[in-house]
């Protein structure tokens, strides 16, 4: 079994990550956050590797993953991957909602329709901070005190009442 990474970002300017790059900066204190970007992310565990080419398939001809004419997709297989520039590093929030089915959907799709055995597929979104590198644990942390809503003044891509959160950062 091997896990892919459909990721899916909007062609024009993402507006909700605009806006909550705005008022991480002037309502949170994040003058040190960079950038703020957003992605919908499918996590797909097919059952066989030549599943691969079939699920490219699928995403490339149908509506089952992202809207070709507002958005873009790629594959990635094994761990989520994104750069940072020098002196920075790129934290990713990857947050799933608790009792999201969607998955279910396509995965029932994808195997009925194009043939693909995926043994579970989960949606999540993928908030990407860019984060001044003070170093990985740093720069988790600084991601969690902004991400993760705890009070009106601190967190705001996060609801732990219904959502859970991994962090994604490279080395």
């Amino acid at each position: 079994m091997s896990r892919v990474y459909l990721r899916v970002a909007l062609r024009g300017e993402d507006l909700a990550a605009i806006s909550a790059l705005d008022v991480l900066r002037s309502e949170l204190g994040a003058e040190d956050l960079a950038g703020l970007s957003r992605e919908s992310v499918w996590e797909i565990d097919l059952a066989k590797a030549v599943d691969r080419k079939a699920l490219e398939r699928a995403a490339r001809e149908s509506l089952l993953f992202a809207n070709p004419v507002k958005e873009r997709w790629r594959i990635e297989e094994g761990l989520l991957t994104f750069g940072g520039a020098p002196g920075r590093r790129a934290v990713g929030l990857l947050v799933r909602d608790r009792g999201d089915h969607a998955g279910e959907a396509r995965a029932a799709a994808l195997q009925g329709t194009w043939g693909v055995a995926a043994a579970h597929v989960t949606r999540a979104t993928l908030w990407i901070l860019d984060l001044p590198d003070h170093g990985r644990d740093a720069a988790v942390e600084r991601a969690r005190e902004l991400g993760i809503t705890t009070g009106r003044r601190s967190g705001l891509l996060v609801n732990p009442q219904y959502q859970d959160v991994e962090f994604v950062t490279g080395p």
